[in-house]
């Protein structure tokens, strides 16, 4: 049965710096490259194809540090784990405000609010956290993900479509933030979900009927922001 979940529960807060997201691009025919930037290039644009075309300054900087402190040999036979380690190192500059000279591994399976199994990343709670900007697209090549809890923050701008990849992700809970537009018709495709937290944002427009494809949906949480229609079932 599905219930609708008015209270978040209050769990303790976890507090890294932040700073706002920006993401202008830069235009990789402009940038000259090593061969070794090149290796590092080809194996991620294997699974996000786009970086081969227009790379953000954020992307361009986290391929820059992995070239200064990874060896891409290291990851011949796990490049999907290079791939984790990239979202990451953006997740942790444009998120979570850190600064990439203090990084020197692709250690974020250690951070507070970070959940890995086995080298993956399968959790990413961020509670109350005061972290501002976008949700980052990238989440949406964190194949692993099983949980993605950033409410009661300041994000603002729209759901990434690309979260509808997640095809394990069984809790998305983005309530109490900032966030505007529609509720993008890909979360339909979220088969495993359980429970779709989207309360007290800016959410405008239909109830995508998509989301009645969601079968295994238990909890589902709108209130709080001007949307139409009826929830589908």
């Amino acid at each position: 049965t599905l219930k609708a979940s008015m209270e978040p529960s209050k769990i303790p807060s976890l507090q890294p710096t932040f700073m706002p997201s920006l993401r202008p691009t830069v235009n990789p025919s402009m940038q000259p490259i090593t061969a070794v930037e090149a290796s590092f290039i080809m194996i991620i644009s294997s699974f996000m194809p786009n970086l081969q075309v227009s790379r953000g300054i954020g992307q361009q900087q986290a391929l820059d540090w992995l070239v200064d402190n990874v060896i891409v040999d290291d990851f011949k036979e796990k490049e999907d784990l290079l791939l984790e380690c990239f979202i990451m190192i953006l997740f942790r500059r444009d998120v979570l405000g850190q600064d990439m000279n203090e990084l020197n591994s692709c250690d974020h399976c250690q951070l507070n609010g970070v959940t890995c199994r086995e080298e993956k990343v399968e959790r990413l709670f961020f509670r109350e956290n005061e972290l501002t900007g976008a949700i980052p697209t990238e989440l949406g090549n964190l194949r692993a993900l099983t949980s993605l809890q950033l409410y009661v923050n300041q994000f603002t701008g729209q759901i990434p479509s690309e979260l509808g990849e997640l095809q394990a992700l069984k809790t998305l809970r983005i309530g109490e933030n900032e966030l505007t537009g529609v509720i993008p018709t890909e979360l339909g495709n979220l088969r495993a979900l359980t429970s779709l937290q989207l309360y007290v944002n800016q959410f405008t427009g239909q109830i995508p009927s998509e989301l009645g494809e969601l079968q295994a949906l238990k909890t589902l949480s709108f209130h709080g922001n001007e949307l139409t229609g009826a929830i589908p079932t």
